[in-house]
């Protein structure tokens, strides 16, 4: 079954490797190949867009992605680089009805070697987006207290940082080794979480349905309120669960070599426990990692 899970995990990656930023090839580390649909419709540049945004979409290669809001009522964003760029290289946009899609630069075959541009996108504090969809190969993540029905980040080496943000519908935010980071005010509906070898550290008041994989990191959850369904798959990472002790779940366990504890009473034994009145499904798969479930505010 742990064989299985592994394998399974790995594949995932991989497929999620090829089809995440399936416009991108990558050779010998250099990109050597970066296409979209309708490239002649794209302006070149930063720009500040003052008609209607609801959802942003952004492809990009490496460097950085920081999301925040400031007190203007446009949307506007711009790139800065240590290298000098041109009409080919610099960031490229469209405003396709109410979506803003943002590419790392002119679609078409080029070289460039350790691409590293620093993308910023200011949004109005009024503002309150549908999606924020983001695909990076090799880029660092950042959102700063946005507010959005959904937001999904997929990126391949970059770490991802959400910090204070609101996010109604759900999120799905995968990376392969880079880290993952949230903390979410108010209530999400659904938080899935994908990583090889990076840890997975979540802070929310509440989730009402929680999903962490991981290959080699740790999976930290605290929530404010306990979870109506939860699975956290690992293969060598622990789980630590943060919950309030009035919580009310039942927990079955697989743990091949780690070890089961508690600081919440509960009834079971053998992967199989109950807290409280047992109503929420949890299951925490685990192959060398101990699971380890502690009050509020405890760790």
């Amino acid at each position: 079954m742990k064989k299985a899970f592994a394998a399974l995990l790995v594949l995932t990656f991989i497929i999620f490797a090829l089809s995440g930023c399936r416009t991108v090839n990558i050779n010998s580390g250099d990109i050597s190949e970066f296409n979209y649909d309708n490239p002649e419709k794209y302006l070149t540049g930063d720009a500040e867009i003052t008609d209607t945004v609801e959802n942003i979409e952004i492809e990009w290669i490496g460097g950085s992605i920081n999301v925040s809001y400031y007190d203007k009522d446009t949307v506007s964003f711009f790139e800065e680089s240590d290298h000098v760029l041109n009409d080919d290289t610099s960031v490229h946009y469209m405003l396709d009805g109410t979506t803003l899609k943002i590419k790392f630069c002119k679609s078409g075959i080029l070289n460039m070697k350790e691409p590293e541009k620093d993308l910023t996108i200011c949004i109005p504090e009024s503002l309150s987006l549908k999606n924020l969809n983001i695909d990076g190969i090799s880029a660092d993540v950042a959102a700063d207290e946005i507010l959005a029905d959904k937001i999904y980040v997929n990126t391949l080496s970059g770490g991802i940082q959400l910090t204070g943000c609101i996010i109604t519908d759900k999120a799905d935010l995968d990376s392969i080794s880079g880290s993952i980071n949230a903390d979410i005010t108010e209530s999400v509906k659904t938080l899935n979480c994908s990583s090889v070898s990076g840890e997975i550290d979540i802070h929310a008041q509440e989730i009402v349905f929680f999903s962490a994989d991981t290959a080699s990191g740790d999976v930290r959850l605290s929530s404010g309120t306990a979870p109506k369904e939860l699975n956290i798959d690992t293969v060598s990472g622990e789980a630590y669960l943060q919950l309030p002790e009035n919580s009310d779940f039942s927990l079955e366990t697989d743990t091949v070599s780690g070890d089961f504890s508690s600081d919440i009473p509960c009834k079971g034994k053998d992967g199989n426990y109950i807290f409280g009145n047992g109503d929420g499904e949890y299951e925490i798969d685990t192959i060398s990692g101990d699971i380890n479930i502690a009050a509020y505010n405890y760790i």
